[in-house]
Order: structure tokens, then C-alpha cells, then sequence
């Protein structure tokens, strides 16, 4: 039998470095795509963890009221004695010790007994995961949505304020916003196109996020848009400054007029007796710096309508809270419109002087799938 000799059966020096080198070349693929995919799966993991507790949660006619970060041992006791489990969701980011007031990066959990929201951070900058007790359904996060609509987390929001007519709103480039509807009309109008109004919930998740970016600052005030030209505009021009009427959200989308031009209804009502009950001694247009405004409040905590950062003066922009206390259902309107001279306008700007027939000439709405 003839012998087979083996050729190249060692290596020499140049072929050994050639092939550190392309090791290392492969190496440095593989981790980068690990990266991805542990941020990935980081977020499916987080979607998963929010079904989960969604269909534990949907059997309940009421919840443990409370607004704190799921992760945090001492504020989720009842939470977990609720559920039944020895442990909840916790999220990448979370650093211990972090509150519900003072991080973006925790499952923030908020009830007022009868309704619950949790608003949660995606990792990698793709928007939030939004899960409330009236949209049991929690979907993957989207990377494409419909013309005139952008991605946020596990939803599609419209670009800009709907347009076009009560039967068949749209989110178009270039038109004027539908204006005198009731919260009903509006909600109405989005369930004709297979989405709903923007929730309370949703409205924070893009505050916080528009306030996250430092790209609409400008200086310490956070840029307002169309706030007091006393007009109702199309979304033809761009405006500059503390006047822009655009906003970059963390994933890299704009969204227009999310403050001022018109004020913009969303899915949360509370009665006059839990604005009273809420905010008694405060009447009116407040500043969030306002003194002990939210220490009695639990139908509208802090975390549900105010920023989460230092900057809440009327002067950096965020806008102002407006406490009415009637005796109706009061529908809630955010972000503000083109007549506040007084510089109440802002994308935490919240109104409650409604009343569920309020329709002014300039109020809106924006729609959500």
C-alpha cells in the first residue's frame, strides 16, 4: 500500500499569524453579534415577562394602588403578595435603590385601584413596552409601521396629529389637525381605523423619552413648538429653537407637535371629586415645582403626568398642570396649544378644566396601534 504523505502538516510562522488573525477578525463578529442578540432577547425576554404578568393581572376587578418600580423590594412587597409569586420582572438597567420617580429603566408600575399601567424601558433604544389593563394584549416591538406613523416600542403612533375627517382620521404631512371633537368623537374616530386613542400611559412613555434626548433642549428649556402664535398650523413648517415643532424620540423617529398647536385628547378621565380629593388647596394653572402639589395625590400621581427629571419650571419648557374641580367627568387633554402666551405649553402639559362635551376649535387627538 502506497503511503500517503501529509501535506502543510504543521504550520509556519506566517501561516500561524495569518490565522490569529482571522480568528481574531471572527472573534470580533461573534461578539458583536452577541451584543445584539443579548439585547434582543433582552427585550423579548421583557415582552414575555409583561404578557406574563398582564393575563395574571387581567382576572383582577381591582389592583394594589401604588406608583414604584417593580424591582424594588420594599414598594413590590404587596405587588407579590398579590400575585402570589417570589418574584417579579427586573429589568437590565435597574440600579438598586432607584425609584419610580428618578429612573427610566425599571418596570413602572402605577394603579389607582381600579386601573393599572406599566410603562418599561426597551433596551438599545428602541422606545417602551406599554401594557394597561384596557389593551390586555401586548404585542413585539414594532420596526415598521404604516406611512404617517412611527414605531415606539411594541406600538404605532401617529407622526402627527390626525387629520382629515371624524370617520376616517389620518396622519398626514402637510395638513391641519382634525379639531373640535370630544374625547368620545376622538376615541371613536381611531376605533374606525382599527387603533385607539392615545392612552395616558403611551402620552408619558413619549414625554419621558422626548425629555431623555438632548437633542430637544435647548439650553435648559425643552423645546415647546407652536405655542404662541395664536394659530392653528399645518405641519408645513419646521419652526426653529424653542419653537420647533418637532421632537426626536430615543430611537431615532420624529414626532410632530407633541407640544402646543393643539391640545391633544387622551384615553384617562377622572371625576371632579378625585381632583379635589387629589389636589385640595391648588386651584388652577400650577408649575410641577409647585410645593407639596402631588402629596395627597393618588388618582394623578407625580409619575404619571409630571417629567422625571430636575427641569419641571414652566421655564424649561415642560409645561404647566391645570386643576379644575367640577363636578362632571373630567377627559384628560395633554402637551397644550398655540395660545399659550403664558408659556403653559409643554409635552407634560396637562388640562382637566373638560367636561365630556368639551369640543374647542383647538383640540385634537392622535391615534395608536
Amino acid at each position: 500500500m502506497e503511503k500517503i504523505l501529509k501535506k502543510n502538516s504543521s504550520f509556519t510562522l506566517i501561516e500561524l499569524l495569518v490565522v490569529i488573525v482571522i480568528i481574531g477578525i471572527l472573534a470580533g463578529v461573534v461578539t458583536i453579534a452577541t451584543t445584539s442578540f443579548i439585547n434582543n432577547s433582552r427585550n423579548t425576554r421583557m415582552v414575555a415577562e409583561l404578557s406574563s404578568m398582564s393575563k395574571q393581572l387581567m382576572g383582577f376587578e381591582s389592583y394594589p394602588r401604588g406608583s414604584f418600580c417593580l424591582e424594588d423590594d420594599k414598594a413590590n412587597e404587596q405587588m407579590r403578595l398579590f400575585l402570589k409569586t417570589d418574584k417579579l420582572p427586573t429589568h437590565p438597567l435597574y440600579k438598586a435603590g432607584d425609584t419610580a420617580s428618578d429612573t427610566n429603566n425599571c418596570f413602572l408600575y402605577f394603579s389607582d385601584g381600579e386601573h393599572y399601567s406599566i410603562r418599561v424601558p426597551t433596551v438599545g433604544n428602541k422606545g417602551y413596552l406599554i401594557q394597561e389593563s384596557r389593551h390586555p394584549e401586548v404585542k413585539e416591538i414594532q420596526k415598521i409601521c404604516d406611512e404617517g406613523w412611527i414605531p415606539f416600542g411594541n406600538r404605532c403612533v401617529m407622526k402627527y396629529e390626525a387629520s382629515n375627517t371624524k370617520t376616517t382620521p389620518k396622519s398626514e404631512s402637510g395638513k391641519a389637525p382634525l379639531v373640535s371633537v370630544t374625547r368620545e368623537e376622538a376615541k371613536t374616530a381611531c376605533e374606525n381605523i382599527n387603533a385607539h386613542l392615545m392612552t395616558n400611559a403611551e402620552w408619558m412613555a413619549i414625554a419621558r423619552d422626548i425629555e431623555s434626548v438632548e437633542d430637544n433642549w435647548t439650553g435648559t428649556e425643552l423645546n415647546r413648538g407652536n405655542y404662541r402664535s395664536g394659530t392653528v398650523n399645518a405641519t408645513s413648517s419646521e419652526g426653529t429653537g424653542a419653537n420647533k415643532r418637532t421632537h426626536n424620540l430615543s430611537n431615532g423617529q420624529i414626532i410632530w407637535d407633541f407640544s402646543g398647536n393643539v391640545w391633544e385628547w387622551v384615553d384617562e378621565v377622572r371625576t371632579g371629586a378625585e381632583i379635589t380629593s387629589d389636589f385640595a388647596g391648588f386651584d388652577g394653572w400650577k408649575e410641577y415645582t409647585e410645593t407639596d402639589l402631588f402629596k395627597n395625590a393618588t388618582r394623578l400621581p407625580e409619575s404619571m403626568v409630571s417629567p422625571v427629571g430636575s427641569k419641571k419650571a414652566t421655564s424649561n419648557g415642560v409645561g404647566e398642570i391645570n386643576i379644575i374641580k367640577g363636578t362632571d367627568s373630567h377627559p384628560l387633554r395633554r402637551g397644550g396649544d398655540c395660545d399659550s402666551t403664558t408659556i403653559k405649553a409643554g409635552v407634560f402639559a396637562l388640562c382637566t378644566n373638560t367636561t365630556p362635551t368639551t369640543s374647542e376649535t383647538k383640540t385634537g387627538f392622535r391615534c395608536v396601534k
